[in-house]
C-alpha cells in the first residue's frame, strides 16, 4: 500500500513540541520578532532574535527580510531596527483627528511657542504611558532626546497628569496621597505642573483638550528650565488656546478655516 507524501507547510518548521495551541503561523512568527526587539532604536541580530522567539535563524532572515522590504524593520549592516511604518501604523491609532492630531493642531503649537520661546508638546494617555505625537522647539529650548512617538512615565509628566486627573478616580487608585492630592487639583483647575520630576531642572505646564463627547483625548504642553520658567503665564498662553484646538479635535473647524487665531494672553484669560 502506497502512501502519499504530503509537504509540510510552511508555518510548521518552527512549531513548538507540546504546543496545545497549536503550530504558529508565518503571521504569528513576524509578530513574535517585532515583540523580540528591544525597546528605541537598540538594534538586534539574527540569532539574537531567532533565540528569543525560538525560530531557526533561516526562519527569522526570511521574515525580517520580508518586513524589511515594507518598512517595518530596517537594516543596519548585518543588524536590525524598528521600521518608521510601524510609527506610521501606531499614530492612526493614537490620533482621532483625520490627518493627523499634530498636522491639525500645528497652527496652535505655533501660536504656544511663539508666545512662549520655549517648547510645545502634544501628548495622549495609553495606559499609564504618554505617547508624544508631536514637538515643536522654541528659541530658548533645551536639547532634548524625545521624538515622535516617544513614551514615558504619565505619572511623571505635566501631560500625564493633566490626562490622568480625567481618566483615573484618584480614590480608587493605590497611589501616594501626594499625588492623588495632586489629580484632584489639576481635576479643578484644569492646569498640571512637574518640576523636575522627569529630568532635573525641568519644568512643565499642561493643559488637557476635550475632544467629542467632551472627554479629554490629548494634551498640549509647555517646558522648559526651570530657571527661566514662568509658570503663571505660560498657563494663560495655554488656557488661550484651549478653545480653537478643541474646536479643531471636535471636528468643528474645516482645515482651509480655523477661525481667529487665540487671543494675546497678555490681554489676560478669564475662565
Amino acid at each position: 500500500m502506497s502512501h502519499r507524501c504530503e509537504p509540510t507547510p510552511a508555518w510548521a518548521d518552527d512549531a513548538p513540541t507540546g504546543d496545545t495551541a497549536g503550530p504558529r503561523t508565518a503571521v504569528d512568527k513576524a509578530f513574535e520578532l517585532l515583540n523580540a526587539f528591544p525597546p528605541g532604536t537598540t538594534t538586534a541580530g539574527v540569532t539574537e532574535l531567532a533565540q528569543r522567539t525560538g525560530l531557526t535563524k533561516s526562519t527569522a532572515f526570511r521574515l525580517l527580510a520580508a518586513m524589511e522590504r515594507n518598512g517595518f524593520v530596517e537594516r543596519d549592516g548585518a543588524r536590525y531596527r524598528l521600521g518608521v511604518q510601524l510609527h506610521e501604523i501606531g499614530g492612526r491609532v493614537y490620533e482621532p483627528v483625520p490627518g493627523g492630531m499634530y498636522e491639525a493642531l500645528s497652527h496652535v503649537m505655533s501660536y504656544v511657542v511663539e508666545q512662549t520661546g520655549h517648547t510645545a508638546h502634544l501628548g495622549v494617555l495609553r495606559q499609564d504611558e504618554v505617547a508624544l505625537l508631536g514637538r515643536l522647539r522654541g528659541p530658548r529650548s533645551n536639547p532634548s532626546t524625545l521624538t515622535m512617538g516617544t513614551r514615558f512615565s504619565a505619572y511623571h509628566s505635566a501631560l500625564g497628569k493633566a490626562l490622568l486627573a480625567h481618566h483615573l478616580d484618584p480614590a480608587d487608585q493605590l497611589m501616594p496621597k501626594s499625588l492623588e492630592s495632586e489629580l484632584r487639583e489639576v481635576r479643578r483647575t484644569g492646569l498640571a505642573f512637574s518640576h523636575g520630576e522627569a529630568r532635573p531642572n525641568l519644568s512643565c505646564v499642561a493643559v488637557p483638550l476635550r475632544g467629542n463627547f467632551h472627554r479629554p483625548v490629548a494634551a498640549i504642553s509647555v517646558s522648559g528650565h526651570s530657571k527661566h520658567f514662568d509658570h503663571h503665564r505660560y498657563a494663560i498662553v495655554l488656557r488661550s488656546v484651549i478653545a480653537e484646538a478643541e474646536r479643531v479635535l471636535q471636528g468643528s473647524v474645516r482645515a482651509q478655516d480655523r477661525g481667529p487665531r487665540p487671543r494675546d494672553p497678555a490681554r489676560g484669560y478669564s475662565r
